[in-house]
């Protein structure tokens, strides 16, 4: 897992060289910077980076950098034992197995998305006469200037899956 403080302290020291970039694997930011050193361009992104890190909340920080390290300890607890035995006793075998395996499917409820891949960073909910429409985000990170972006959108209606696209 990629540490916070680590990483501001390189940004700050050796941002002139790019160096965080590569400890934050943004090998191609990591790569132009070495290459474009002499013009002091990189120095001035290091600082600025540097002060990105340092405004960044410990989960933003998380979600961005240390993702994969989250869903493999999310992983570890969705394979536990007593987790996959209550999932075949609510949805039986062939769901229980799809939610472990963190897949989503059209036609399955709301409650066998959050079993799969848990609660969205982000939600929208349009009601009518006829049907509840919900948007659920999913993988939320920040750009570099600080916008919110997600990387997955999750549709329902009535609390069943009926699709979803990647942003």
């Amino acid at each position: 897992m990629k540490n916070k403080k680590t990483a501001i302290i390189i940004a700050f020291l050796l941002g002139g060289l790019g160096i965080h970039h590569f400890y934050l694997r943004n090998y191609f930011k990591g790569i132009l910077s070495l290459v474009f050193c002499f013009t002091w361009i990189p120095l001035l992104i290091g600082l600025y980076d540097a002060i990105v890190l340092l405004r960044m909340s410990n989960d933003n920080f998380n979600l961005k950098y240390n993702l994969d390290a989250i869903n493999a300890e999310k992983e570890r607890i969705r394979l536990s034992n007593e987790n996959r035995q209550r999932l075949i006793n609510l949805y039986g075998e062939e769901a229980a197995e799809n939610i472990l395996n963190g897949k989503i499917w059209q036609g399955m409820t709301k409650d066998m998305l959050m079993e799969s891949v848990g609660s969205p960073s982000s939600s929208k909910e349009t009601v009518t006469k006829t049907a509840k429409k919900e948007k659920y985000y999913y993988g939320r990170y920040y750009t570099d200037r600080g916008t919110e972006k997600f990387k997955v959108e999750v549709q329902l209606e009535n609390n069943i899956l009926v699709g979803w696209k990647d942003l």
